[in-house]
């Protein structure tokens, strides 16, 4: 089967397309789009489609940092990445081209795009991106996984489960966002009926300097059974974990936008 490459250009003209036309001489069928800035529409999808196919080695996000600064691009590209993480192991290595002259640090990038390597696209040779595609990626351990199921007609729906082990409740909250339902079921797709355990609806919480609106209930969740959650909106932020009834618990921060 011959590796694939996706990339994402975030801009129209982008200079990435001379490297990618390079790469089928190493062996390496590429395919570059130009990035669509539709979250309401859900216009990533048909890429976290093409990305979870077995035959795609990399993904490639192609642009200036001032492109990756922008909250709709960052967030279409948090829900692609997001859905790799839940998906694929050990994953698939995701390379940040920068077309400009400013730099990026990892750590300003949404939180499911951390562990990306990035590059300058002025010190990217056909060899360096070979190198990335066959080199093992060793994920960074996550105690839950989180994907977007739902298309656009059904909306926008987050699948949360523990990765191991089992949650006696959940707990979920948006900032930017809000919730509209709520449900548990199999792992991998929306359930058609659920049962739900003392449901909890306009719950707050805090953040840093950011409020969540949350939402919560006390169904068991394991890396088979998933809690749903619909959201309106492009939500900037996440917290979410096991619910306790007035004890202490470790939720969890993603960082979206």
């Amino acid at each position: 089967m011959q590796k694939k490459i996706l990339a994402s250009l975030l801009e129209k003209d982008d200079p990435t397309r001379a490297l990618l036309a390079k790469l089928a001489n190493y062996g390496l069928e590429p395919a570059a789009h130009n990035w669509e800035i539709d979250n309401q529409k859900m216009a990533w999808i048909g890429i976290k489609d093409a990305l979870l196919d077995p035959s795609t080695a990399a993904w490639i996000i192609a642009g200036p940092a001032q492109r990756l600064a922008n909250s709709d691009i960052r967030y279409g590209l948090s829900m692609v990445a997001l859905s790799l993480m839940a998906a694929k192991k050990p994953g698939i290595p995701v390379i940040i081209l920068l077309t400009g002259r400013e730099t990026l640090e990892p750590r300003s990038l949404p939180t499911a795009l951390r562990q990306a390597t990035i590059l300058p696209l002025a010190e990217a040779t056909p060899a360096k991106i070979v190198a990335k595609v066959h080199t093992p990626v060793q994920p960074q351990p996550h105690e839950w996984f989180l994907e977007m199921v739902g298309d656009e007609k059904l909306g926008q729906w987050f699948a949360l489960r523990p990765s191991a082990g089992r949650w006696e409740g959940v707990i979920f909250g948006v900032c930017g966002a809000e919730i509209n339902f709520q449900a548990v079921g199999p792992a991998g797709g929306l359930p058609e009926k659920a049962v739900l355990n003392y449901p909890m609806q306009g719950l707050k919480l805090t953040h840093g300097d950011r409020e969540y609106t949350a939402w919560a209930l006390r169904n068991r969740i394991d890396p088979q059974q998933a809690y749903y959650v619909k959201v309106a909106g492009c939500p900037t932020s996440l917290v979410f974990g096991p619910y306790s009834e007035g004890g202490q618990t470790e939720l969890y921060v993603v960082e979206l936008a």
